[in-house]
């Protein structure tokens, strides 16, 4: 009571601070209610900077899986089978190059199993790529490990694809547009001469 009047000053500070909880997703009755006439206008205007700074981060995240990768490229998941010589590749690689001024770095992904996705960094570019593919297989064998800094037996690996393949003279090309699905199969011959030394 002040000059006879009611004192709303309480009541005004209280439907002030409304707006700041509703946009921190918080309400009231969640709160200490001690604490609310503890906090003055810079206290309040910091948490409403943090929390939207929070929406501003999520809502950039949910931009980020939606398709466009780290580096502002547009860019598309991409997956399939790899076969070669009719034959699902157990384990491998499979490395979209981009061509023909398609923007953006290359994109890897590992065959397992006769399957490959490549989702990391957003996926692929839209555009032409080059696609080279390592076709491997272990052969049930032991060898002696040439990379190891103690000798030791490690599985005998073999590629199976012609190794024009596996770099820039690949013929494959295959172009990643943002109306597909996303699948891409692969396939490559065997390599004419046999199976090379993988390991």
């Amino acid at each position: 009571m002040t000059n006879g009047l009611p004192d709303t000053s309480t009541k005004r500070k209280r439907v002030n601070r409304v707006p700041v909880f509703h946009a921190c997703g918080l309400s009231r009755s969640k709160l200490d209610p001690g604490s609310l006439g503890k906090l003055d206008s810079s206290v309040l205007q910091l948490i409403v900077f943090n929390c939207v700074l929070v929406k501003l981060t999520i809502a950039a995240s949910l931009l980020l899986m939606a398709g466009c990768s780290k580096d502002g490229v547009p860019s598309k998941i991409v997956y399939g089978d790899v076969t070669c010589g009719g034959e699902p590749v157990a384990l491998g690689r499979v490395r979209f190059v981009p061509i023909d001024e398609t923007p953006g770095p290359a994109s890897t992904g590992s065959v397992v199993d006769g399957e490959y996705r490549i989702e990391s960094r957003g996926g692929v570019p839209l555009g032409k790529h080059r696609v080279e593919v390592f076709a491997r297989k272990k052969t049930g064998r032991k060898v002696m490990g040439a990379h190891s800094l103690e000798p030791a037996e490690v599985d005998e690996i073999v590629l199976l694809g012609p190794p024009e393949y596996e770099g820039p003279n690949s013929p494959l090309v295959r172009e990643v547009t943002d109306d597909m699905d996303g699948r891409i199969d692969i396939e490559i011959p065997l390599n004419p001469d046999g199976p090379r030394p993988g390991n």
